[in-house]
């Protein structure tokens, strides 16, 4: 796999992002479970999770979507520094945070997971699509930067077989170059 070499000991950090319906927690459980039958130190992060499990202490709008994103990549970075692959889907299509990711996490992998609108639409759990009058939306109504170079780009119109061996070919491969 292309990217960074980490340092002996640190845990490799699969920073998985993309609009909200995109398929990002599919794609990181299918990869969490595929890397946790090679090995116990891994862990995976959902962006909707740990902002519940900090407290739900931040708002939805841009200060508290960057706030919250940050924590994210502080958290990804300290589990890797421990030797702990972490497997995080979070939306965080910010430039600060991708820049940041890149510089302070030693083995930093970033997928980018793309879905056209009408698939999004289709898979829409959380009605961002449907809720009459709901702003500060990532994605619906609220700016957002791609990230500009992505180490792996993962085209998700077609649905679940195609994140499932997405995710295969990502363990085995980021497994297979740390033996």
């Amino acid at each position: 796999m292309d990217g960074h070499a980490g340092t002996a000991g640190t845990g490799r950090v699969f920073w998985i992002t993309g609009l909200p319906g995109s398929g990002k927690s599919t794609l990181a459980a299918e990869l969490y479970r595929c890397m946790r039958e090679q090995t116990a130190a891994v862990i995976r992060i959902d962006g909707d999770e740990f902002r519940v499990l900090m407290g739900n202490d931040l708002g939805k709008d841009l200060d508290g979507r960057v706030k919250n994103a940050f924590r994210i990549a502080r958290t990804c970075q300290w589990l890797s520094l421990q030797g702990i692959h972490v497997v995080c889907a979070t939306v965080s299509l910010y430039r600060d945070i991708h820049t940041w990711n890149r510089e302070n996490i030693p083995d930093y992998f970033e997928i980018l997971v793309e879905a056209s609108v009408e698939a999004r639409r289709l898979r829409d759990t959380k009605g961002l699509f449907t809720r009459p009058g709901k702003a500060g939306e990532l994605g619906v109504d609220q700016p957002f930067d791609l990230p500009s170079q992505p180490d792996r780009v993962v085209r998700n119109d077609l649905g679940m077989e195609t994140l499932h061996a997405e995710a295969a070919a990502i363990a085995l491969a980021s497994l297979g170059a740390r033996r």
